[in-house]
């Protein structure tokens, strides 16, 4: 990824002296990729070349995150199941549904325990919450509170991972009554204002 960056770059703008101010942005998966990929522009170990596109990126917004995939799936795949589980129970109040869906639920509960593993296995952690503790530029994170595929709590574990590593983040969530869901952040009130003052900052401490 971090290659193909600096290949594109090189075309748009092949004179140092063009390089635009870039501000690389992510939504939902694609904000684990962006943080990764900006994280790896700026280590010691990246190519020259890479480092100095890394160089022209002043700012990184990403757009309902989350800190590693594990949480992700569990927190989602565990909401699916409580949800389907308490409309059963609220439904089938006989003793024999309860018994069968507590049993079906103890079932899917001890296969959630083993997505680490599958996880790590097929090398798709997406470990948000180490690669931002090495981004060097300010991070803008945004985040609808009535999100359902990726929970707001997990922007805001994030934010406070990130801003324990001493990084420059700042996080704003917009209400549930906004109904901005997982796709709708772009209809958010005063989002145009967030971008600008966002933007602004990157251009003051570059």
């Amino acid at each position: 990824t971090s290659l193909t960056f600096t290949q594109m770059d090189q075309v748009l703008y092949p004179e140092s002296s063009s390089s635009p101010h870039i501000l690389l942005w992510g939504h939902s998966l694609g904000t684990a990729i962006a943080t990764r990929t900006l994280a790896s522009l700026e280590t010691l170990e990246t190519l020259e070349a890479e480092k100095e596109v890394g160089a022209r990126v002043r700012g990184l917004v990403l757009e309902a995150p989350f800190n590693k995939m594990e949480d992700e799936v569990n927190t989602f795949s565990a909401a699916k199941w409580t949800s389907w589980l308490l409309g059963v129970v609220s439904l089938q109040r006989g003793i024999v549904q309860s018994f069968l869906a507590a049993k079906i639920y103890l079932h899917y509960s001890l296969i959630f325990e083993d997505i680490a593993d599958r996880i790590k296995t097929a090398d798709t952690e997406f470990k948000t919450e180490e690669s931002i503790k090495n981004i060097s530029v300010p991070i803008l994170i945004m985040h609808a509170e009535d999100d359902k595929i990726v929970p707001s709590h997990l922007s805001e574990i994030l934010t406070d991972t990130a801003l324990q590593a001493g990084r420059d983040t700042e996080l704003h969530l917009f209400p549930r009554d906004l109904r901005l869901s997982h796709r709708y952040i772009f209809r958010a009130p005063g989002i145009e204002q967030i971008i600008n003052n966002f933007e602004q900052k990157t251009r003051t401490e570059s």
